[in-house]
C-alpha cells in the first residue's frame, strides 16, 4: 500500500498490508503486523510516533530529520533506519529490532533499545538514560557524558569521545573497555571485560571481575586497592598514572596509590605525579615507575624485578625509597634525584644497590640510609697496632680495620656527600651481611671464620668481634656501620696487610 496526502485518522491499522509507504504524510502511528517494509517520509514528529510490525524481518524506514515527540518502534528481527536524522530526538524506545541505523542524530532523550544486531548512534553527543540490550556492537562514539544511570550492551562498545561520568554506567557485554578520555566519579561496571582502560575512576566504584589488565591513564584521585575474590579478582597487571598528561614537575599533589596484591596481580606500573606509592602482597613480582613520585614503599617476597625511573616532585619534600622483604638481587636507584631516605631491609637475596643520582636534596632535608639483613658481601682485614722503631725493625703506624665491599663503598660515598650537603640530621645504618674473607693482620693467609655465627651468616659485627685489635686496642666498632670511624673503614679496593 502506498498512501499520500494528509492523514487525519492516525494511527493507521493496516492488518493485511505487506508493503507500506505513506509518502510525506504526517502520522502518529502505524500498526501493520504482516508488513515487511514500512516507509514513513515525514520529516518532523511533534506528537509522538508509534510503529508496530511484528511479522519478522523486513525494515522500518523513517524520514525524520528531528523529533520533538517520542518514538516507539516494535518489530521482530526488523532493521530500523532513521538515516535522515540530522538533529535531536527525544525519547526513543525500540524492541525487536535486528539493527538500528541513526548515526545522524546529534542528541537524544532517554534511549531504551533492544536490538539483536548493531546499534549505530555514532553522532549522538548528549543523551538521557541509555539502555541498550544487544548481542551486536554499539556505536555511541560521539557521546560526551554519562549523566543518567545507563546500561549499554554490546560486545564492542564504542564510546571514544566519552569524557565525564556522574552517574552509574554498566557495560554488561563488553569484552574490552578502552575509553582513554573517560573520567568517572560514579559506578562503572564491566564484569565481562578482560581489559579496562579509563582516564580516571573511583576504583571503589569500579567493578571488573574478568579484567586481567586495568589501566588509569590520568588518575585524579587517590587509589586504594586490596585485591580479593570480590575486588579485581582476575587482575594480573595494573597501571596508574597520576594527574594530567604532560604536567609540570613542580607542584605538590596529595594523590596516592596503595595496592595490596593477592595471587593474581603480578605487575604494577605507576607514574605521572604521585605523592606516595605503596605496594605489597603475595604474587606481585614486577614494579616499574616513571614520572614524579615523592615516597615509594615496596614490600613483598615475590617482588623480583623493579625498574625505578621516576624523579622528585618539585616544591615537595625530598623522595624516600623503602624496599623491604623482597626477592630482588639488585636495586638501581640512579635515576632518582634528591633522595633523602634509603631504607632497604630484609631482602635476603639483594647483593647490589646502585645509589641515587648525584643531584642531592636541599640542605634542609635530613639524610637517612638504612640497609640491613640483605646480602651485601665483602672482605674484612684486621686492624694492627703500631710498633716503635728498633735497631732492626722500622716504626709502623697503627692500621685501622678495613671493610672492602663495592656495594657498601658506593652507598657510603653517596651518604657522605649527601650528609655533607645537609644542615639537618643525618643517620647511616649499613650492614655488611656476608664477610666472605677475613684477613689476619699479617695478611698472608685467610683466617678461618670462627665467630659464634656460621660462615654463611658471618657479618660485619662478627668480624669486628673476632678482631682483637678492634675489641681491645682499637676503635671498638660493633653492630652495623653507623659511626664516622666505621664509615671511614670502608673501601672499594681489596686490601690486606
Amino acid at each position: 500500500n502506498t498512501i499520500g496526502g494528509a492523514l487525519t485518522n492516525s494511527p493507521l491499522q493496516l492488518d493485511n498490508a505487506t508493503l507500506i509507504n505513506v509518502g510525506t504524510a504526517t502520522v502518529t502511528g502505524v500498526i501493520a503486523n504482516k508488513a515487511n517494509s514500512i516507509t514513513l517520509g515525514q520529516t518532523a514528529n511533534a506528537a509522538g510516533l508509534t510503529v508496530t510490525a511484528t511479522l519478522g524481518g523486513g525494515s522500518i524506514n523513517l524520514g525524520l530529520t528531528s523529533s520533538a515527540g517520542a518514538i516507539t518502534i516494535t518489530g521482530s528481527d526488523t532493521t530500523v533506519n532513521l538515516t535522515a536524522l540530522t538533529g535531536a530526538v527525544t525519547d526513543v524506545t525500540i524492541s525487536g529490532a535486528a539493527e538500528l541505523n541513526a548515526n545522524g542524530a546529534t542528541a537524544a532523550g532517554d534511549l531504551d533499545l533492544t536490538v539483536t544486531g548493531d546499534v549505530n548512534l555514532g553522532g549522538v553527543v548528549t543523551a538521557g538514560t541509555i539502555t541498550v540490550v544487544t548481542s551486536g556492537d554499539t556505536d555511541l562514539s560521539s557521546l560526551a557524558a554519562i549523566n543518567s544511570t545507563s546500561s549499554i550492551g554490546g560486545v564492542d562498545v564504542n564510546l571514544g569521545d566519552l569524557a565525564t561520568g556522574t552517574a552509574a554506567l554498566t557495560l554488561p557485554d563488553a569484552t574490552s573497555v578502552s575509553f582513554a578520555g573517560f573520567a568517572s566519579t560514579a559506578t562503572v561496571t564491566a564484569d565481562s571485560a578482560t581489559s579496562i582502560t579509563l582516564k580516571s575512576a573511583n576504583v571503589n566504584l569500579l567493578s571488573a571481575d574478568a579484567a586481567t589488565s586495568v589501566s588509569l591513564t590520568e588518575q585524579s584521585s587517590s587509589v586504594t586497592i586490596t585485591q580479593s575474590a570480590s575486588v579485581f579478582p582476575a587482575m594480573t597487571s595494573l597501571s596508574i598514572l597520576g594527574g594530567a598528561s604532560g604536567q609540570a614537575q613542580d607542584g605538590v599533589t596529595t594523590t596516592y596509590v596503595d595496592v595490596t596484591a593477592a595471587t593474581t596481580l603480578t605487575s604494577l606500573v605507576v607514574g605521572g605525579k604521585l605523592d606516595v606509592v605503596t605496594a605489597t602482597g603475595t604474587g606481585l613480582a614486577t614494579v616499574n615507575t616513571s614520572g614524579y613520585i615523592t615516597d615509594l614503599n615496596l614490600t613483598g617476597a615475590d617482588i623480583d624485578s623493579v625498574d625505578l625511573q621516576h624523579s622528585y616532585i618539585g616544591l615537595d619534600t625530598a623522595p624516600q625509597i623503602i624496599v623491604t622483604g623482597t626477592s630482588l638481587t639488585a636495586l638501581n636507584l640512579s635515576a632518582i634525584d634528591k633522595v633523602k631516605t634509603i631504607e632497604v631491609t630484609g631482602n635476603t637475596s639483594l647483593a647490589s644497590i646502585t645509589p641515587p643520582s648525584s643531584v642531592l636534596p636541599e640542605a634542609g632535608a635530613p639524610i637517612i640510609v638504612t640497609t640491613t639483613n640483605n646480602s651485601f658481601t665483602g672482605t674484612y682485614t684486621e686492624g694492627a697496632t703500631g710498633t716503635f722503631v728498633t735497631q732492626t725493625v722500622p716504626a709502623r703506624a697503627a692500621k685501622q680495620p678495613l671493610i672492602t665491599s663495592q656495594v657498601v663503598y658506593d652507598l657510603v660515598t653517596w651518604y657522605n656527600a649527601a650528609a655533607a650537603n645537609s644542615s639537618a640530621g643525618t643517620t647511616a645504618t649499613i650492614e655488611l651481611d656476608n664477610v666472605t674473607t677475613y684477613y689476619n693482620r699479617s695478611g698472608s693467609t685467610s683466617q678461618t671464620i670462627t665467630a659464634s655465627s656460621t660462615a654463611a651468616s658471618f657479618n660485619i659485627n662478627d668480624a669486628w668481634g673476632q678482631d682483637t685489635y678492634n675489641t681491645g686496642l682499637g676503635t671498638s666498632a660493633t653492630g652495623d656501620i653507623n659511626t664516622a670511624a666505621e664509615l671511614a673503614q670502608v673501601t672499594a679496593t681489596a686490601t690486606n696487610y
